[in-house]
């Protein structure tokens, strides 16, 4: 997994994502965990980012923990958090971890993974290492929901090239993504170019970053959560619920743990 991604990129995330639904899609995932029966009044959310998904967890749960590895990103983070109500604020605490490795003292009704994260632990070992944290911080009964590339849309419909422009406060920003498929390790490198063009007189800033991410199949899904004591009790596609297609990339799953 690359740790030193959302170094360079961070000062940029929250305008690049600034018209993502992260309410509505919290939503989403609430829902399906209340399909199954899940408590979620705490929640340990691994990879957290600047703590959009984070906020609105913490709207329908009393505590939330947000962990990620980027210091730059939690930076974000916390100054995000200064600005939200005092009631909202108190749910959530964050903390610098690599998920692969974290081990807190107390136990959790719901660990989540959104946004990719999964996705994000490239070899088979950071896999494992990514469901036995979450076997470890979830109580037993409880839920681990995450969302991930799926194989099969991937393999049908590969990534191209794409240029998003981002108008800040400061600036404008280009990001130009050149992704490269490697099927035989079920991986794609998205090389991102960065270049920020400040209003008025400035040097425009260029700065580079390299993502790998590993597309994933249910076999690999099922297989993984019952290695570590989940059952996996929902499987389907992002934000629809439906069964997933050869035309899905973004699909998730549910597991309880037994």
């Amino acid at each position: 997994m690359g740790l030193k991604v959302f170094t360079h990129s961070a000062d940029y995330y929250d305008a690049l994502y600034r018209n993502k639904a992260y309410g509505r899609e919290a939503e989403f995932v609430l829902q399906r965990l209340k399909k199954h029966g899940a408590n979620f009044e705490s929640i340990l959310e691994l990879g957290c980012g600047t703590g959009a998904y984070t906020k609105e967890l913490a709207r329908h749960c009393q505590r939330v923990v947000g962990v990620d590895f980027s210091a730059a990103m939690l930076r974000r983070a916390r100054i995000k958090k200064r600005e939200w109500k005092p009631e909202l604020a108190s749910r959530v605490t964050f903390r610098r971890s690599d998920l692969r490795t974290l081990r807190l003292k107390r136990r959790f009704d719901v660990v989540a993974m959104l946004f990719h994260v999964l996705s994000y632990q490239t070899r088979m070992r950071d896999l494992q290492a990514a469901f036995r944290t979450a076997a470890q911080q979830v109580r037993p009964g409880g839920h681990f929901v995450f969302d991930f590339w799926y194989g099969p849309g991937v393999q049908q419909d590969p990534p191209g090239p794409r240029v998003k422009r981002c108008a800040m406060e400061a600036g404008e920003l280009v990001r130009e993504a050149t992704p490269a498929v490697f099927p035989k390790r079920n991986l794609v490198r998205v090389h991102y170019d960065f270049r920020f063009q400040p209003k008025g007189p400035g040097r425009v800033t260029h700065t580079t970053e390299d993502h790998w991410m590993r597309y994933l199949f249910r076999v690999e899904i099922e297989a993984l959560s019952a290695a570590h004591g989940f059952r996996v009790v929902e499987f389907g596609e992002w934000m629809t619920g439906r069964k997933p297609t050869r035309k899905t990339w973004n699909a998730y799953a549910v597991a309880v743990r037994e």
